[in-house]
């Protein structure tokens, strides 16, 4: 079996292929792809959330070019979408319908075994409407309203509509699945042909493999035997400040952004240097640290990424200045910009710790262990108590 996904950002990627690894396939995660899908699930990160519609469009035609009608026969193609419609989602979806040939998109992003679920049009949160939720806040993409058709968009080119478990499929447009339940979910992907490209969120794509034949297989979990752990908490939401704040209380060196990093530029150069060897201190003496963004969330779109560009290279310089064995990244766009940064472009997908926590490797061969989480996802364990489980007696 061949199947190739494509994901708009690193930690929607790795959940993905968290999945596939459940399911038995053999799993690769790549941010530059190079041909046709292999034999087994391939993920293509197009790290595309944060670009404008037109740039995000151009970077899923280019990943779907090695699937051209030749690469595409017999391929099976998923294209993951953030789970509260983040980012470029409707011209990323008319960019892959149109290249793969397709005349439907079916979208179920909501997850239920998460609590999140569409009913009638409206998107919740274990009951709360989506705009009510933490995501109303969210610095790139404020979630304003709990109509999916709102925040999915309008097209002059595509029709969107919303259909329910057992309404009939039109034959062309985006199709967006109401889904409370993991049934409704798995009654979708009963629906699928071949003229429909499936999108969604991990519960989709997972019911997905299901209705292709696949059953889950016993895998054992990949865990480092000690050394040093370097986690870095880039989300500004609740799951990740509650982790920071638990780490703090349970002893666990935490080294939060300098203020001075963003004062002004004569400030910034000195700041990130300090922060850094604070860092390195923290790995060598304690063997373990924990990165954390404590600014105050604002509603500026040109924030987050000058945070995350600012954390990418102060973790550059700290592997630059001591062995680090673990990376724990928590947040997709921080995790990319340190992979990124880093220049990391190919994984091999190890293990899960939880559904959505996937444990990785980069090909580049002194890379440290990468376990990466979304930002709304909390820990399957307290952040401590995931630093610490490597730590080696002295």
């Amino acid at each position: 079996m061949r199947v190739c996904v494509l994901a708009d950002d690193l930690t929607g990627a790795a959940e993905i292929a968290g999945i596939g690894l459940r399911y038995g396939l053999a799993t690769r995660l790549v941010r530059e792809p190079a041909g046709p899908c292999g034999d087994g699930l391939t993920v293509v990160d197009t790290d595309s959330r944060s670009l404008a519609p037109a740039d995000a469009a151009e970077r899923v035609r280019q990943a779907l070019l090695p699937a051209g009608a030749a690469g595409a026969t017999g391929t099976l193609f998923f294209k993951k979408t953030d789970s509260v419609l983040r980012g470029p989602l409707l011209v990323e979806l008319e960019a892959a319908m149109a290249a793969l040939g397709k005349t439907r998109v079916l979208l179920v992003p909501q997850n239920p075994s998460r609590g999140r679920t569409v009913r009638a049009g409206r998107y919740a949160i274990d009951g709360v409407a989506l705009d009510q939720t933490s995501f109303a806040y969210d610095p790139e993409y404020p979630r304003h309203t709990a109509q999916v058709l709102d925040l999915l968009g309008r097209s002059s080119l595509t029709p969107t509509q919303v259909i329910e478990p057992g309404e009939n499929m039109p034959e062309r447009g985006i199709l967006f699945g109401g889904a409370e339940h993991a049934d409704d979910v798995a009654a979708w992907a009963a629906r699928l042909d071949g003229q429909t490209l499936p999108a969604g969120g991990a519960d989709f794509f997972q019911a997905f493999l299901e209705h292709a034949g696949l059953i889950p297989v016993p895998l054992p979990r990949c865990e480092p035997g000690g050394g040093r752990v370097l986690a870095v908490c880039g989300s500004a939401s609740a799951p990740g400040r509650q982790a920071v704040a638990q780490a703090q209380r349970d002893g666990a060196p935490v080294c939060a952004m300098p203020d001075a990093v963003f004062a002004s530029p004569h400030t910034e150069a000195q700041a990130l240097e300090s922060w850094c060897a604070d860092i390195v201190r923290a790995l060598q003496t304690q063997q373990r640290a924990v990165i954390a963004l404590c600014q105050p969330i604002a509603l500026d779109p040109s924030r987050p990424q000058r945070l995350t560009e600012r954390v990418a290279d102060v973790v550059a310089r700290v592997l630059a200045a001591c062995k680090v064995d673990e990376l724990l990244l928590e947040g997709g766009a921080t995790a990319s910009a340190i992979v990124r940064r880093m220049g990391w472009h190919a994984f091999a997908v190890c293990g899960e710790l939880a559904p959505g926590v996937v444990q990785m490797r980069a090909a580049a061969g002194s890379a440290p262990l990468l376990t990466l989480k979304p930002g709304s996802y909390p820990w399957p364990a307290g952040l401590d108590e995931i630093t610490s489980r490597n730590i080696t007696p002295r």
